[in-house]
Protein backbone atom coordinates (compact mmCIF):
# COMPACT_ATOMS: atom_id res chain seq x y z
CA UNK A 1 0.00 0.00 0.00
CA UNK A 2 1.27 3.50 -0.82
CA UNK A 3 2.09 5.85 2.03
CA UNK A 4 -0.84 7.99 3.08
CA UNK A 5 -0.63 11.77 2.80
CA UNK A 6 -2.29 14.05 5.34
CA UNK A 7 -2.69 17.82 5.09
CA UNK A 8 -2.50 19.51 8.50
CA UNK A 9 -3.88 23.07 8.45
CA UNK A 10 -3.19 25.03 11.63
CA UNK A 11 -5.01 28.32 12.16
CA UNK A 12 -3.95 29.35 15.65
CA UNK A 13 -1.68 32.41 15.88
CA UNK A 14 -0.06 30.88 18.99
CA UNK A 15 2.65 28.53 17.69
CA UNK A 16 3.30 27.26 21.23
CA UNK A 17 -0.36 26.78 22.06
CA UNK A 18 -2.32 23.61 22.72
CA UNK A 19 -4.00 23.44 19.29
CA UNK A 20 -0.69 23.54 17.44
CA UNK A 21 0.86 21.03 19.84
CA UNK A 22 -1.99 18.57 19.24
CA UNK A 23 -1.89 19.04 15.46
CA UNK A 24 1.88 18.50 15.45
CA UNK A 25 1.52 15.29 17.49
CA UNK A 26 -1.07 14.00 15.02
CA UNK A 27 1.23 14.85 12.10
CA UNK A 28 4.16 13.18 13.86
CA UNK A 29 2.03 10.05 14.31
CA UNK A 30 1.24 9.95 10.60
CA UNK A 31 4.94 10.20 9.79
CA UNK A 32 5.87 7.58 12.39
CA UNK A 33 3.44 5.21 10.68
CA UNK A 34 5.16 5.77 7.33
CA UNK A 35 2.89 8.46 5.92
CA UNK A 36 3.58 12.04 4.89
CA UNK A 37 2.20 15.05 6.74
CA UNK A 38 2.15 18.37 4.91
CA UNK A 39 1.89 21.18 7.48
CA UNK A 40 0.48 24.66 6.87
CA UNK A 41 0.52 27.48 9.44
CA UNK A 42 -2.21 29.83 8.21
CA UNK A 43 -1.13 32.67 10.47
CA UNK A 44 2.21 32.85 8.60
CA UNK A 45 0.60 32.80 5.16
CA UNK A 46 -0.72 35.57 2.93
CA UNK A 47 -4.25 34.40 2.10
CA UNK A 48 -6.71 36.79 0.50
CA UNK A 49 -10.49 36.39 0.71
CA UNK A 50 -12.63 35.25 -2.17
CA UNK A 51 -14.00 38.23 -4.12
CA UNK A 52 -16.81 36.20 -5.77
CA UNK A 53 -15.51 36.89 -9.28
CA UNK A 54 -16.61 33.36 -10.31
CA UNK A 55 -13.58 33.02 -12.61
CA UNK A 56 -12.99 29.56 -11.13
CA UNK A 57 -16.36 28.43 -12.49
CA UNK A 58 -15.37 29.21 -16.06
CA UNK A 59 -11.81 27.95 -15.65
CA UNK A 60 -11.29 24.47 -17.05
CA UNK A 61 -8.70 23.77 -14.32
CA UNK A 62 -11.00 24.95 -11.50
CA UNK A 63 -8.17 27.14 -10.20
CA UNK A 64 -8.63 30.34 -8.28
CA UNK A 65 -7.18 33.38 -10.07
CA UNK A 66 -6.17 35.10 -6.83
CA UNK A 67 -2.40 34.81 -6.52
CA UNK A 68 -1.73 34.17 -2.84
CA UNK A 69 -0.37 31.46 -0.55
CA UNK A 70 -3.63 29.51 -0.78
CA UNK A 71 -2.36 28.14 -4.10
CA UNK A 72 0.08 25.94 -2.13
CA UNK A 73 -2.75 24.47 -0.06
CA UNK A 74 -4.99 23.90 -3.11
CA UNK A 75 -2.23 21.81 -4.65
CA UNK A 76 -2.12 19.44 -1.66
CA UNK A 77 -5.87 19.28 -1.16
Amino acid sequence: MAAEKVVVVMGSPRKNGNSIALAEKAADGVEAAGGKAERYYLHDMDIKPCDACEACRGNSNDNCIIEDDMQQIYHDL
